[in-house]
């Protein structure tokens, strides 16, 4: 199997997890480092009080939009955006396990995460 590079994003709600398909991207307050991915992974916190995460296509790199989209759980305006396409679901469990079968710690706190991840193991 091969692996991927991920870039992977934390919301604090599910109505902005969902609206990721929806929206046709991601948008986050920070810019990552590396800009170099193939999927999109999203997650949430605990304060989102769901299990429900999603891994996408990247459609583009980070960039800053001209206007953030509409987000229905925090309307932010949010400066750097990824476009994505082929949304599907997953769960934050999948995303754990992947993570640690490639060998990363889930336990840090961090906002954004690049990482190398078998996609097939986010599924």
């Amino acid at each position: 199997m091969a692996r991927k590079k991920a870039i992977i994003h934390r919301y604090d709600n599910l109505p902005d997890i969902e609206a990721v398909e929806r929206n046709g991207c991601t948008e986050v307050y920070k810019r990552a480092k590396d800009d170099d991915f193939e999927i999109v992974v999203v997650v949430p916190t605990s304060k989102a009080k769901t299990l429900k995460a999603l891994v996408a296509d990247a459609a583009s790199g980070q960039f800053a939009p001209d206007r953030a989209k509409p987000w229905p759980g925090r309307p932010d305006a949010y400066p750097v955006r990824i476009n994505v396409r082929n949304v599907r679901y997953t769960s934050l469990q999948r995303v754990r396990e992947a993570m640690k079968k490639a060998g990363h710690s889930w336990a840090a706190a961090w906002v954004i995460k690049s990482v190398e991840l078998e996609e097939s193991e986010l599924l």
